[in-house]
C-alpha cells in the first residue's frame, strides 16, 4: 500500500501539471472569443466547431508533447526565440483588439472579407491558435521533458502529463459546448 507522502507527492505533481496547462491553454478566456466567432451559427454548429477544436487543440498539443524537440531542432527554433515570436505577435493582436481595429497578423484584408462566408473556424482560429497556442506547445514540451529538479522522467509522470491534457481539452469542449446554450 503506497505511503501517505507518495500520495501527497503524486497529486501535488497531479494538481501542479493541471494548472500549468489549464493556465497555458486557458479555455475559460477562449468562450468569449468562441461565441463572438459563432455567433451566427446554428446550435448544431456551434457544438460541432466546439468539439472539432477542442479535438484539434488536443491533437496539436500531443504532437508537441511527442515530436515538439524534433519539430524545434529540425527548424533552428530554440525556446525562447519561439516564447519571444509568440509573444510579440499576442501584443501586436492585443494591441489593435484594443483600438477596436482586427489585427493584420491575424488576418489580411481579402481573408477579412473571405471570413464572411467561411465554412469552418474550429481549426484555426480556435483550435490553433486560441487554445493550442505558443504558451501552451512550449508548456506541454516543458513537462514532458522534467517532473521537477533533480527528479527523474518516468512513464508515471508522463501520463499524468498527458491525462491533465486530456482533461483540460475536454474542459474547453464542455464550456465551448455549455456557452453554446
Amino acid at each position: 500500500m503506497p505511503s501517505t507522502l507518495v500520495i501527497k507527492e503524486a497529486a501535488s505533481s497531479f494538481f501542479s501539471t493541471f494548472m500549468s496547462l489549464f493556465v497555458a491553454i486557458d479555455p475559460l478566456v477562449a468562450v468569449p472569443i468562441f461565441l463572438s466567432l459563432t455567433a451566427h451559427d446554428s446550435l448544431e454548429k456551434r457544438r460541432s466547431i466546439a468539439f472539432k477544436s477542442s479535438l484539434v487543440a488536443l491533437v496539436t498539443l500531443l504532437s508537441f508533447a511527442f515530436l515538439g524537440n524534433l519539430i524545434f531542432g529540425a527548424l533552428g527554433i530554440t525556446e525562447p526565440a519561439f516564447l519571444i515570436a509568440g509573444g510579440i505577435i499576442l501584443f501586436l493582436t492585443a494591441l489593435d483588439m484594443l483600438r477596436a481595429h482586427i489585427s493584420p497578423t491575424r488576418s489580411t484584408k481579402e481573408e477579412q472579407k473571405e471570413s464572411v462566408h467561411r465554412e469552418d473556424i474550429s481549426i484555426v482560429p480556435l483550435g490553433i491558435p486560441l487554445l493550442a497556442g505558443p504558451t501552451a506547445i512550449i508548456t506541454i514540451i516543458k513537462l514532458m521533458q522534467e517532473p521537477g529538479p533533480g527528479r527523474p522522467i518516468s512513464v508515471g509522470h508522463r501520463a499524468t502529463v498527458l491525462l491533465c491534457l486530456l482533461l483540460v481539452c475536454v474542459i474547453g469542449w464542455v464550456l465551448f459546448h455549455f456557452a453554446s446554450k
